[in-house]
């Protein structure tokens, strides 16, 4: 849809996906590898399961660089998955960066729901940002 736009830009994108949208920018930058710099993903749910068609089992197919900030009391991305997801991680050449925000439940960016953790909402911004202008704005 993006690429077929005339006010949008042709150079590569980013996309920033929380909860499931962290499982689906995995997704598309597996099936638009050329098109997709970079993901994150925060408080994301289902990316590392034991289903055939696992988010991370599509690793080998990217090309962007990873961020994910995983919730740890996100019971739809269990310990068991997200050390799942790390060693997918680790077989590929990707640059990638996750970790894990201690105190943070799914959901803790919406300011207006009980799920917010400004300490992880915080660490969330000094995380995107950077990687947003190094994929981007590479030499800016």
């Amino acid at each position: 849809f993006l690429k077929n736009r005339s006010d949008v830009s042709q150079q590569p994108i980013a996309i920033t996906g929380y909860c499931m949208g962290g499982r689906m920018a995995l997704q598309t930058a597996a099936k638009y590898p050329e098109d997709i710099c970079a993901i994150a993903g925060f408080h994301s749910a289902g990316l590392a399961t034991n289903a055939e068609n696992s988010p991370h089992l599509l690793l080998p197919q990217v090309k962007a660089e990873i961020y994910y900030g995983h919730a740890d009391q996100e019971a739809s991305l269990p310990p068991e998955q997200i050390q799942r997801f790390q060693q997918a991680l680790q077989k590929t050449s990707l640059r990638y960066e996750t970790e894990i925000y201690t105190g943070a439940p799914h959901g803790f960016m919406m300011r207006d729901l009980p799920a917010f953790n400004s300490k992880a909402f915080d660490r969330h911004w000094q995380k995107l940002l950077p990687l947003l202008q190094r994929t981007l704005h590479p030499s800016a």
